[in-house]
């Protein structure tokens, strides 16, 4: 029986995306965020967002779109998150895995483009 998986894009403190896939979102998110056991690149950049999700029906397939995600530019990437997130929410909030960060007065808005 397959397994769905999840095919996902982050955001780090660079700006950067980090594109990945697990069969168990709650858990890869809290391994991101641990620093110890997610990616080498999230330990380094440090995760901020949750911004792109997309649940598939098995590894072969998620394995394929993941790969498509990760060869296509920055600016494709972007377009992709806001077809399914327009306002570039922070999803790892609204699944309520993480609390909304304090709004700071005179912070810049983050690097999107």
């Amino acid at each position: 029986m397959p397994r769905p998986c999840y095919v996902y894009i982050l955001t780090v403190q660079s700006g950067c995306y980090y594109v990945g896939l697990t069969n168990n979102i709650a858990r890869r998110w809290h391994e991101h965020l641990g620093r110890k056991r997610g990616a080498r690149f999230t330990r380094e950049y440090h995760v901020t967002r949750l911004v792109y999700l997309v649940l598939l029906p098995d590894r072969r397939v998620a394995g394929v779109h993941e790969r498509s995600l990760k060869r296509r530019t920055r600016a494709s990437k972007l377009a992709a998150i806001r077809a399914m997130n327009p306002q570039l929410d922070d999803l790892s909030v609204t699944f309520g895995w993480r609390k909304p960060p304090a709004s700071r007065k005179g912070t810049p808005p983050s690097r999107e483009a």
